[in-house]
């Protein structure tokens, strides 16, 4: 079984972004596009953008193809601004695309078509990476595609078809609450594209994450800082309002340590987080952000602003057992933070569970368990653990 081993290798390696990841690229690249193995009945194409943001939707399929391909699925992988084998596309069961967006977040729908047309028999998958819960693609896709799939979905599957006025709820929201004018939503969600909505994996199964949950437990290391909050506040509109009222917020918080101001390299911010009780992680323009499984990795307890309206993959946001959550106006921030710093006890029981959730979504089974979803048959030889 040494080619699915050799596979493996070079799969894990195509998305990453490290120097030795790109010089190895013209190689997986290559290999990725070769045709499928003749054994396997599910034949799964990703069609992938070069891009961190996205590439935690299907790094979890490269980095398990050759153990794929011992239960009868072979996967193959394409830069979706690349030329697409037409051989490729022809024997595929399943095709899960990811879109190139535009300015402002716009689609080409004419590239989804094509794709339809070109595999008329394929069960498509489409798979917005974008960062807002939103499923404003919908209107142009639904007639092409068999699966509608993102990082995160509202629980209300229904309130999709609502009538919002906002681009996002965060931005409806917030807008609101800072009486500012926001662009008004100019599509409308079809109701068919409901039942076809999927959850894909967000943050934590990226190159940069995964590594980080390996171990049986967070490897906690003494405390130094109370709250871990670098926020970005630059930005327009609701998002700036937003991400300053965070700032000024968690600053009124002087007497605890805080670790705020200034912008840090990747590996002292890491270094910082690992060392603070807790990490403060306001909304960006999605809910979900890079710092929430940073801090899940690490053991620091996330405080974030309320996630019970949303569904994410694994239920790893589980108020008072993985995160603390506060009110969206973050008026009792102060509240939270205090009541957490008092019993540490607790905070360490928080972080192990967070961080236990995660690691049960990362292993092979729930890889597995992930392309079932957004197949529409797997016809798999055997079911295998871990």
């Amino acid at each position: 079984m040494m080619m699915p081993r050799i596979d493996d290798t070079l799969f894990r390696t195509a998305l990453h972004y490290t120097s030795v990841a790109r010089i190895m690229q013209p190689l997986t690249t290559e290999r990725l596009k070769r045709e499928f193995d003749p054994e396997c009945a599910e034949r799964c194409l990703l069609l992938y953008q070069d891009d961190r943001l996205a590439e935690p939707q299907f790094s979890p399929f490269l980095r398990g193809i050759g153990r794929l391909r011992d239960v009868g699925i072979s996967v193959r992988a394409v830069n979706a601004v690349k030329p697409v084998p037409e051989r490729l596309l022809k024997t595929a069961t399943t095709i899960m695309y990811q879109p190139c967006f535009g300015q402002y977040a716009t689609l080409d729908v004419s590239a989804v078509e094509a794709l339809r047309q070109a595999s008329p028999n394929a069960w498509i998958v489409f798979c917005d990476w974008f960062a807002p819960c939103d499923i404003r693609f919908a209107e142009g896709v639904e007639p092409y595609i068999d699966i509608y799939a993102k990082k995160s979905l509202l629980q209300d599957k229904a309130s999709y078809v609502d009538d919002v006025q906002a681009h996002t709820n965060l931005m409806d929201f917030y807008s609101r609450f800072f009486a500012i004018d926001y662009p008004t939503r100019t599509w409308t969600t079809p109701a068919a594209i409901l039942p076809k909505l999927r959850l894909t994996p967000s943050f934590s199964t990226s190159s940069q994450l995964y590594r980080r949950f390996q171990d049986d437990m967070p490897n906690f290391r003494p405390s130094d800082i109370d709250v871990h909050a670098r926020l970005q506040t630059k930005g327009s509109g609701w998002y700036g309002n937003m991400r300053q009222l965070a700032y000024e917020r968690v600053s009124q918080m002087r007497k605890y340590k805080l670790a705020k101001d200034g912008m840090v390299s990747k590996s002292k911010y890491m270094d910082e987080l690992a060392r603070s009780h807790l990490c403060f992680s306001p909304f960006g323009y999605g809910e979900l952000c890079w710092r929430d499984f940073e801090a899940f990795a690490v053991g620091a307890v996330l405080i974030k602003p309320d996630m019970s309206h949303l569904d994410v993959m694994g239920d790893v946001f589980r108020p008072g057992e993985t995160y603390l959550p506060v009110a969206w106006d973050l008026s009792d921030l102060d509240v939270v933070i205090d009541e957490a710093l008092s019993d540490r006890t607790r905070l360490q029981t928080i972080a192990v569970n967070a961080y236990n959730r995660v690691q049960d979504t990362l292993n092979f089974q729930s890889s597995l368990a992930y392309l079932k979803s957004l197949t529409r048959t797997v016809n798999v030889r055997t079911m295998v653990t871990n």
